[in-house]
This record gives C-alpha cells, structure tokens and sequence, in this order.
C-alpha cells in the first residue's frame, strides 16, 4: 500500500522499541472507522479480515469451504453533519501517533442535514478521567420513553446499567437486547444479565446471535 502511495500508520507498535509514545500494553486503539471525502462514516463492529468478507447467513451459520463460520456483526454508514466529528476523532488519533502532517481543511467539505435523526459522535479514550461513552449511554437509559435497543458482544456492566435498564421497562419502555448467548461461558451469562432475566419485565427477550 505504501508503495502505491497510501500513508500507513501503525497505531502504538507492540515493539517498544518502535512506539512514539509511552509504550503500554493494553493502549489499543479498537475502533473500526472509515470516513470518505469527509461526507460518509462507516463504523461499528466490521473488521478488514477475510471472514468478514463472506457475509452473514440470517437463520443458520453455513460454514465456507475452508471450515470457517461467517461472523455476525453490526455496522452503520452514516451521512450528515455528525460525520465531521468522525473525521475529527480520526485526525485526532493520527496527530497524536506522531503522523505526517495533513491538510486538515480538505478534510472538512460542506455537509448537510440528513434525515430526522439527531446523531452524537463521543470519541473515548484510555487515558480517560471517566468515560464519556459510559456516561451518556447511561444518560439515554434513564431518559428513554419509548424504545431501547440494545446490541453488544460483551456484556459485562456494573450494578448501575443493568438497573438503568430494568428502571426503564418498568416505565414501560421497549427494551431489547442482542448478544452472544449461545453459550454458559457467553459473557450474558452474568450476574448483570441473570439480574435482567429475572426482573420478569418481558420486553428482556434473549436473541441468539453468531458473533
């Protein structure tokens, strides 16, 4: 790709001896983002790798020639003023890699409202005071009043969501939840996640999912 022009940054090198910053081990940067000419964001759950390419199979998992299993996964292509902020985050962890230096003000076309939706981009970050995901997820629970839905690999929370969450069905809000429980080692097998099953709320309906 380098060869063919494409700037290639290696986000913090589990080599020490190559980091541009102070080297820790779990600094990973997870996210999964593509902006294009400033207008489109792609993000969620996708992963450049080739089991991905393969699709997913809506009611049964068919395995590919070579053995493996399609993944499941979730993935939004988002257009509108909020795809700004996308780009900011990506800028922003490309200037504190140490990457050569970019024309910022191509980054940034004239972009215009889509749809009716009101859409927030939060970056987050390991070195966070506190997550300002985790605040305004929980922020959206406690305010919701009609629908929640809800879909995450690993659903491993506090005390607080999971009451968030009952509270909220039992003021009637729709509340559903996707993830990975096909499995007793499945991380919806959970205190958090027995709390939920046993709040005999019946907006809680497990979903199977292959991811």
């Amino acid at each position: 790709m380098r060869s063919a022009g494409i700037r290639v940054l290696e986000y913090d090198p589990l080599n020490p001896l190559w980091t541009r910053n102070k080297w820790l081990v779990n600094n990973r940067d997870h996210r999964k983002l593509l902006v294009v000419d400033g207008k489109v964001a792609f993000l969620c759950g996708v992963n450049i790798s080739k089991v991905y390419s393969r699709g997913s199979h809506l009611f049964k998992r068919q395995q590919s020639k070579d053995g493996q299993i399609p993944w499941r996964d979730t993935h939004l292509q988002i257009e509108g003023p909020v795809v700004a902020d996308f780009q900011r985050c990506f800028l922003s962890t490309w200037q504190r890699q140490n990457g050569p230096p970019l024309a910022e003000q191509r980054y940034f076309p004239s972009l215009s409202r889509q749809g009716k939706d009101l859409v927030r981009a939060i970056p987050s970050a390991f070195n966070e005071a506190y997550s300002q995901v985790y605040v305004a997820l929980i922020s959206a629970i406690s305010h919701a009043e009609k629908q929640i839905y809800l879909t995450n690999a690993y659903f491993v929370p506090d005390e607080q969501f999971p009451q968030a969450l009952i509270d909220a069905a039992k003021r009637g809000v729709e509340v559903q939840l996707v993830g990975h429980i096909g499995c007793r080692e499945s991380s919806f097998y959970t205190p958090a996640w027995q709390d939920l099953l046993r709040s005999k709320f019946p907006p809680f309906l497990p979903y199977k999912s292959t991811h």
